[in-house]
């Protein structure tokens, strides 16, 4: 079921899930369906079959969303040629083992949150991936701890690095300065994962710079703890971005080949299993609150 307050021309889709970040990343995005990945192809009524609910507030219009095969789809809400926002809807005949044979847990991962573009600088993807990652882990009993919360937080700004954080190793980029630069301001506090929202991009020439990169961890420099960078400008579809950083800083090392698992390069990273939930209890950034 989805409503939404009513407003001219506002209204929910059903459609596909065409992911276009998972098409450039595997080769098969081609420029003539650049509109169906902005839109999603609407789905037929023998996909799926809309009807509207009685709603006693004249002023909200709800409607049921009946799906009538297994699949990965999403609801968007559009207004016109625009996509307002949208959320992904996964039908199943069984949960995945992830969720059915889930460990549960307790205590909390601690992340704290470091601005290195002033605000307004960019879209935020803050909000969004924060919001997965606590989804996914309070399946297994985990809370996430964000300090000092998803928004700008001027107490929080590291100045320096406005034209961009380089998140390569190789020469052109300025991890080390970065690394440099939250040592001397202790904004690498023990017991809690970094997380720096940055301009962020791979290549030192900002015009040769793909824009796909979604987040970096670093764990190079004995300095300091590992940390994570993530780009203010660039997010995941599925936002899983930094769920998924936060296990590179955690140790695991190694992408998944299963297209959902929270570690993969997949289009729906939807899924956390046991044993990972074992290894962030053993991370440097978990605690018992």
């Amino acid at each position: 079921m989805a409503c939404w307050g009513m407003c001219p021309g506002l209204e929910f889709v059903a459609t596909d899930d065409l992911d276009q970040e998972f098409d450039m990343a595997s080769g098969t995005y081609r420029d003539e369906n650049k509109s169906k990945y902005t839109l999603g192809t609407k789905l037929t009524d023998a996909q799926c079959k809309v009807t509207d609910l009685p709603c006693t507030d004249t002023a909200v219009a709800a409607k049921r969303f009946q799906f009538k095969d297994t699949g990965n789809f999403r609801i968007a809400l559009r207004m016109g040629g625009h996509v307002w926002d949208w959320m992904r809807v996964y039908v199943m005949q069984a949960a995945p083992e992830s969720i059915t044979d889930k460990a549960v847990t307790d205590g909390a991962l601690n992340v704290d949150i470091v601005w290195a573009a002033k605000d307004g600088f960019g879209i935020n993807t803050l909000p969004h991936t924060v919001t997965v990652a606590r989804l996914l882990l309070e399946k297994h009993g985990l809370k996430l701890n964000v300090n000092p919360g998803t928004g700008y937080n001027a107490s929080r700004y590291l100045g320096g690095f406005e034209s961009g954080i380089v998140c390569t190793y190789s020469a052109g980029g300025n991890l080390d300065k970065v690394a440099d630069a939250i040592k001397a301001k202790s904004l690498c506090r023990s017991g809690a994962l970094t997380v720096i929202m940055a301009n962020a991009r791979e290549t030192a020439d900002a015009s040769q710079d793909s824009g796909r990169l979604a987040g970096a961890t670093v764990s190079q420099y004995k300095q300091v703890s590992p940390f994570v960078v993530l780009n203010l400008n660039t997010g995941s579809v599925d936002g899983a971005t930094l769920l998924h950083e936060m296990g590179h800083a955690a140790g695991f090392c190694t992408h998944a080949k299963g297209a959902s698992h929270f570690m993969s390069y997949g289009a729906m990273r939807n899924e956390v299993t046991k044993e990972h939930i074992k290894n962030f209890r053993e991370s440097f950034f978990w605690s018992k609150k």
